[in-house]
């Protein structure tokens, strides 16, 4: 069985932190939460909190409407 592939919402924060030159244990810091919980979110793993998107969405100057739209397909699919 080939592996799932990566969710757009994991893409798409992995590519902020890249341009940002953030990590998940700096971006855990800055929102109060344990670094391997938000990487979980992150992955896909866990479906993020309203909390943890606006978070993500301040910290990485995204748009918080398009990461609940990206969110969306983390819900829809029970990996």
């Amino acid at each position: 069985m080939p592996d799932p592939k990566p969710y757009e919402f994991s893409k798409h924060i992995g590519a902020l932190c890249v341009t940002r030159d953030t990590n998940v244990h700096k971006l855990g810091a800055k929102l109060g939460i344990d670094p391997m919980e938000l990487l979980r979110m992150i992955n896909g793993k866990t479906v993020p909190t309203k909390a943890v998107i606006a978070g993500l969405a301040k910290e990485l100057g995204s748009d918080v409407q398009y990461l609940e739209k990206l969110v969306e397909e983390i819900r829809k699919d029970p990996r």
